[in-house]
């Protein structure tokens, strides 16, 4: 017959695996609360989108741009392991996306999602390439100006949202 050990008997045999398992514990919980404290940066950019009359097109852009990098990054900090790849690529192709649309840097989206990739545990040669590719995806598909809004999850219609979403087209450059 096989033996069977309740995970008090194997963590009392094996210490070091208790130790290994509540730092992965704690480390995922630090992930957990730096994805919600990018998703409520992300939400104060977006109540200043639908709330401020004033903003040159290129103040509107950047936020909008910086909305979407906040959440994908966040997006990634909150999959847990066997998703965290595939996670990072829909992150780099939504940020390609605002970088071919003008919404975000190239550069500035790299280093946020690489930094978030290693956060999370990928390998480095992994991280570049699967920005790469979702970049580049994204890129060539980049967001139409005139959704932005609900690229953003903005959705709701009318009011100061559509306001600011129309500031894209008729707002100063600077």
């Amino acid at each position: 017959p096989e033996a069977q050990y309740t995970r008090a008997e194997l963590l009392a045999a094996f210490p070091s695996l208790a130790d290994a398992l509540a730092a992965a514990a704690a480390e995922r919980e630090r992930q957990q609360q730096e994805a919600a404290e990018r998703r409520a940066e992300a939400d104060r950019l977006r109540a200043e989108l639908s709330s401020s009359a004033a903003g040159t097109k290129a103040e509107v852009q950047r936020k909008y741009g910086e909305v979407t990098l906040l959440n994908v990054c966040a997006d990634v900090l909150g999959t847990g392991e066997g998703g965290r790849n595939n996670a990072l690529n829909w992150a780099a192709f939504r940020a390609g996306q605002m970088v071919g649309g003008g919404f975000l840097e190239e550069g500035r989206a790299r280093a946020e999602l690489a930094a978030v990739g290693q956060r999370v545990g990928l390998e480095g040669h992994e991280i570049e390439r699967t920005i790469s590719n979702g970049m580049e995806a994204g890129k060539a598909d980049p967001v139409d100006p005139s959704k932005v809004a609900q690229f953003v999850g903005m959705k709701k219609p009318g009011g100061n949202l559509q306001q600011a979403a129309a500031r894209l087209g008729q707002a100063p450059d600077d």
